[in-house]
């Protein structure tokens, strides 16, 4: 989900060695970038879907996915219901055995970045003086330990897994750790 330049697709296909791909993309120039990048791949479908919508169906994507990758994603939705929704979309359209990679920053404590007034500018000098201007356009919230696992078991998930990565301490990114989440035992 959320495919953007085709990175994790193109991971998935030469690392995990997976047969078919299904990239969702709302952003419809970036939709159409990955459509002609993936032209000559028949596995790689990429489709115009919101997981954090209401009107998404699993049933628009056909068979149950063994892998879903939401790295670099889930802390966009900043909207705390269409971020569980996500979750139990994700959740639905995932195999018994199947496996959400999320990518992000699980501490104590949840928190807002990436906050300005409006979501275009014309370059980073504009973007970094929007961002400490005041009024609020939230572009990333990354939630703690404890909320995930809150909002995982809601939807029917358990953390399997957590995958800390160690970074040098200049560098800061909100996508530096790993949780593996998999279908909740009885769900």
């Amino acid at each position: 989900m959320g495919s953007g330049t085709g990175h994790w697709i193109d991971f998935f296909i030469a690392t995990l060695y997976v047969g078919d791909v299904v990239g969702l993309e709302v952003a419809s120039n970036v939709r159409e970038f990955l459509i002609g990048k993936n032209s000559d791949r028949s596995q790689v479908v990429i489709k115009d879907m919101d997981v954090s919508s209401p009107k998404f169906l699993a049933e628009d994507l056909g068979k149950p996915f063994d892998y879903v990758s939401a790295i670099g994603v889930l802390f966009h939705i900043t909207d705390d219901a269409e971020r569980l929704r996500a979750l139990r979309n994700l959740r639905s359209v995932l195999a018994p055995e199947g496996l959400i990679f999320a990518g992000g920053d699980f501490g104590w404590h949840t928190r807002n970045l990436q906050v300005h007034r409006v979501d275009e500018f014309d370059d980073w000098a504009a973007q970094s003086a929007e961002a400490n201007a005041g009024q609020a356009f939230i572009i990333k919230r990354v939630r703690s330990l404890s909320d995930w696992h809150r909002a995982s078991t809601e939807a029917g998930l358990s953390i399997l897994d957590l995958v800390r990565v160690a970074t040098d301490w200049a560098i800061h990114s909100p996508e530096n750790d790993l949780l593996v989440l998999g279908p909740a035992t009885g769900a």
